[in-house]
C-alpha cells in the first residue's frame, strides 16, 4: 500500500489518457464525488496526474472500469509529506 497523500485515484491513469473522467463519463464521476463527500477532510479525487502531477502506466481502476464496467478506485493513504513516502508490506 502506498502511503503518500490523501487521495482517491479514479480512472483513467494510463500514460496516453487524454480524457478526464468528469468529461467522458460525468455520471460515473458524480458517483465518485459522492464517495469523496464521505471521505476525511482534505481528501482529493482524480486520476494520478491530477492528484500527484504525474501519470502512471495504468492501474487496477482503469482495468476494472474499462474491461468489466466495474466502478473502482484506489486510495493513497496518509499525509502529503515527503517524509511519509514509504510502502507497507
Amino acid at each position: 500500500m502506498h502511503a503518500y497523500g490523501n487521495a482517491l485515484n479514479i480512472p483513467y491513469n494510463f500514460d496516453d489518457a487524454d480524457s478526464d473522467l468528469a468529461d467522458t463519463e460525468s455520471h460515473v464521476y458524480a458517483y465518485f464525488e459522492k464517495i469523496l463527500s464521505e471521505a476525511p477532510e482534505g481528501a482529493v479525487l482524480g486520476n494520478k496526474a491530477q492528484n500527484r502531477g504525474r501519470s502512471v502506466n495504468g492501474e487496477v481502476s482503469d482495468w476494472m472500469f474499462g474491461q468489466h464496467n466495474i466502478l473502482a478506485l484506489s486510495a493513497d493513504l496518509g499525509v502529503s509529506d515527503i517524509k511519509s513516502m514509504t510502502y507497507f508490506i
